[in-house]
């Protein structure tokens, strides 16, 4: 009885939880997607970042990115085959 309660009350804190989330990403893709053209993506930002475009924001992601992509999988693969190889089991 208590199980199937908490399991109810989970599955409707979920449904609200998904609700909310749609209705912000709903809200700002409808007001925020007729703004983005190629002069928004790729000018630079003007008076403060009031005005302009995203461009060497989009650039400056795409480096940390492919830095964090160039520590991350060595380091990882190199994890991962110490791991499987060399590391007794249990």
């Amino acid at each position: 009885m208590q199980e199937t309660m908490a399991r109810t009350v989970l599955y409707a804190m979920v449904g609200i939880v998904g609700l909310v989330l749609f209705a912000i990403l709903w809200h700002v893709l409808s007001n925020g997607l007729p703004q983005i053209n190629w002069t928004f993506l790729t000018e630079r930002v003007r008076n403060g970042g009031e005005s302009g475009g995203i461009g060497p924001t989009l650039v400056g992601t795409l480096y940390l990115v492919i830095l964090s992509l160039a520590l991350a999988v060595p380091l990882g693969l190199a994890t991962a085959i110490y791991l499987t190889e060399y590391v007794r089991a249990g």
